[in-house]
């Protein structure tokens, strides 16, 4: 299963967030208001395609959700 999610800044994830300092410099964030993570992605890749070569790249692993 697929779920398009846009990346955030992490300004944008620590405002939507009630614990900020959760969100690490070195964390990416990714939000929708109709997709989130399911329990059990834990540890499945996020993954974003290229707009250079079509290609699909690991840009992180999932860790948890809202």
């Amino acid at each position: 299963m697929q779920a398009n999610v846009p990346i955030m800044t992490n300004e944008e994830c620590r405002r939507i967030y009630t614990e900020p300092s959760q969100i690490p410099n070195h964390m990416m964030c990714t939000s929708s208001a109709s997709s989130d993570a399911c329990e059990g992605d834990n540890g499945g890749p996020l993954v974003v395609k290229s707009k250079e070569d079509g290609a699909w790249y690991q840009a992180g692993i999932v860790s948890w959700r809202r």
